[in-house]
């Protein structure tokens, strides 16, 4: 009895030593009361003995965690009393907020008991490692993600990169990036073929500014200074390399920070057949395709501005109007080609008068014209007729061998209060050139008002166009063409003639500008092709006519929609065939679209019709 007594006092002793929490419950049917706790039970629930054993075990878990701790402790138990053995089961104190393994088991019948460890620190560190392990590891899902997304932009990049390198080394236009800020330059293989700088020398601006020719040079450099100066954004140039004698068209783009100019980049473009083809059209539009001069409309254009340049300032403007004298009759005596090389050479002796103040224009077949900007002595027009007259006692030497001279006739107009155009300071000094022939020709006349009064009034003739237009009050004349070459009959040439009742005979050099401002130039066109054409359908039936059908077109006439309508309705209305038909346009179509023109000829063309230049309105004798 003294043994069992020592055994379970020191079995006691041990428990109340022990780390882990002790109970012993005595079973009654489905309640179970605690007969001993240890200390370390009390301590980790806190709660004494005396408190435990007021309530079976049941009340307490009730109060304590409620029915889910209830029926642990219960499926617990019974597991217990069902096998006799023990088992381990592992709780969640969440008030405690402890994890607690139990250990139960049946030293004795219907008493169980139920060792509880602290499991927590073990599980803290197991939910530690756990967090790490997880955290390590979307670290390295991360990583990877970071590696795959850092290899797709490295193959991205290098992706766009070869594209760029392709495009840049296959474009037809150069380019040349500029980082004036860490030196950084990049050029095209392109704009290395149009512009002879080694590649280390790209960045020298200077170099590559000498390419230019030295005509555009100082241009293109103020152009960029002011650029850069005013922070713009973008700008255009245009220049002609000094080696090679190619166009360029470039755009340069700028970015700036505080400190001014940061970064550049510049495009260029070879646009030589551009240029070459703008210069052509352009020859076209203002140069006479004959003699080389300027025509009259670039001449027109010109005094205008001037005109307009004199309004601000005290320098006057003057045109010296030049005619051959008796220049048909040169035509008869000496033939068309030696005629023409006489022209030629007055012409050519014409220009030499040109300075930057100075233009001279053929304005008709043997009519020129020299305009005077910035005359500070009203006699300048009159020393440069003089001049002319003194260099035509010289006779002009043909290639035949032939000798011959020639006289003009000449009249000088300037601009004044009534005379504040191009058209009416043309019109002055022409009409003081027609005085120098009254009075017997090899003369020069001034302008004076009188001589006005000769010409119809502006205002009647627009109410007479209006009626005459409506009536097709108006007959043709065909004025023969010869080949140059052959002598040969080439065609005819239609031409509008104008007779009134009132106002007798009246010159296309005054209505047809009058018509053109008011409109009935539309009607009075589609008469000269209709009756022309008409003409031409009677002479091939009656007589075998095989020559062509010259048809001068107004400028304001090409331009309208109807006009290809109205040659194809009356062509096919009479049966002929187009290309028996020429259409002779004046250069001052391509005036205001070039692009536009170019189409409208080629459509023309391309419907079988011949298209040549030829002035409209110079001396106004035809349409």
């Amino acid at each position: 009895m003294i043994e069992k007594e020592v055994k379970q006092k020191l079995t006691e002793g041990i428990a109340d030593q022990s780390f882990n929490a002790c109970l012993c419950l005595k079973t009654e049917g489905d309640a179970a009361w605690p007969v001993y706790i240890n200390k370390s039970f009390e301590r980790m629930f806190s709660v004494t003995q005396e408190i435990l054993g007021a309530r079976s075990l049941q009340d307490t878990m009730l109060l304590k965690y409620g029915k889910e701790g209830l029926e642990g402790l219960k499926e617990l138990l019974e597991k217990i009393k069902a096998d006799g053995k023990s088992c381990m089961e592992t709780y969640f104190d969440q008030q405690k907020n402890l994890y607690l393994r139990v250990i139960g088991f049946m030293p004795l019948e219907d008493y169980i008991c139920l060792i509880l460890l602290d499991m927590t620190g073990f599980e803290r560190s197991r939910e530690k490692v756990e967090s790490m392990y997880e955290k390590e590891a979307a670290m390295e899902d991360e990583r990877r993600y970071q590696e795959d997304l850092l290899n797709a932009t490295k193959n991205s990049l290098e992706e766009t990169r070869r594209i760029y390198k392709l495009i840049s080394e296959n474009a037809t236009d150069g380019f040349v990036y500029y980082n004036y800020q860490n030196g950084v330059v990049l050029a095209s293989r392109r704009w290395y073929s149009l512009f002879p700088v080694a590649e280390d020398h790209v960045g020298d601006r200077k170099a590559v500014v000498d390419c230019i020719a030295e005509e555009y040079r100082e241009e293109y450099q103020e152009k960029w200074r002011k650029a850069v100066r005013d922070r713009k954004e973008n700008e255009t140039f245009t220049f002609q390399l000094s080696v090679n004698n190619i166009w360029i068209s470039q755009i340069s783009y700028f970015w700036y920070d505080d400190n001014g100019l940061k970064e550049t980049v510049s495009f260029y473009q070879d646009n030589t057949c551009e240029m070459l083809q703008r210069r052509e059209l352009e020859k076209l539009a203002y140069y006479d395709s004959f003699t080389d001069v300027y025509n009259r409309n670039y001449f027109t254009q010109w005094l205008n501005e001037q005109l307009d340049e004199e309004n601000q300032n005290i320098h006057m403007v003057q045109v010296l109007y030049i005619d051959i004298d008796r220049f048909k009759w040169v035509n008869d005596r000496l033939g068309v080609q030696m005629a023409d090389e006489l022209l030629l050479k007055f012409a050519s002796m014409l220009q030499s008068f040109e300075t930057d103040n100075i233009r001279v224009a053929r304005l008709s077949n043997d009519e020129f014209a020299i305009g005077l900007k910035q005359v500070h002595a009203k006699d300048s027009a009159t020393k440069i007729g003089e001049e002319i007259k003194e260099k035509l006692k010289t006779p002009f030497l043909l290639s035949n061998g032939m000798k011959y001279y020639i006289t003009v006739s000449m009249g000088i107009a300037e601009c004044s209060d009534d005379i504040s155009s191009a058209a009416d300071l043309i019109r002055a000094a022409d009409l003081a050139m027609i005085e120098s022939k009254k009075s017997g020709r090899n003369m020069m006349t001034h302008y004076e008002k009188y001589m006005v009064t000769g010409f119809v009034d502006a205002a009647v003739l627009e109410q007479k166009l209006q009626s005459v237009a409506e009536q097709e009050g108006f007959y043709l004349l065909y004025q023969p063409q010869y080949q140059v070459e052959t002598k040969n009959l080439r065609g005819v040439e239609a031409l509008i003639r104008w007779h009134d009742e009132e106002l007798g005979d009246i010159s296309p050099a005054e209505f047809i500008p009058v018509s053109e401002q008011n409109g009935t130039i539309h009607k009075i066109g589609d008469f000269v092709i209709k009756e022309s054409l008409k003409t031409l359908h009677r002479w091939q039936t009656e007589f075998g006519y095989e020559g062509m059908m010259s048809i001068n077109i107004s400028a304001v006439q090409f331009k309208d929609g109807k006009f290809i309508d109205t040659l194809q309705y009356y062509t096919g209305l009479y049966g002929l065939n187009p290309s028996k038909i020429e259409i002779e346009l004046t250069e001052s179509v391509f005036i205001e679209s070039m692009e536009e023109t170019v189409h409208l000829i080629k459509k023309i063309r391309d419907l079988g019709y011949k298209v040549s230049l030829d002035d409209f309105g110079t001396g106004y004798s035809s349409l």
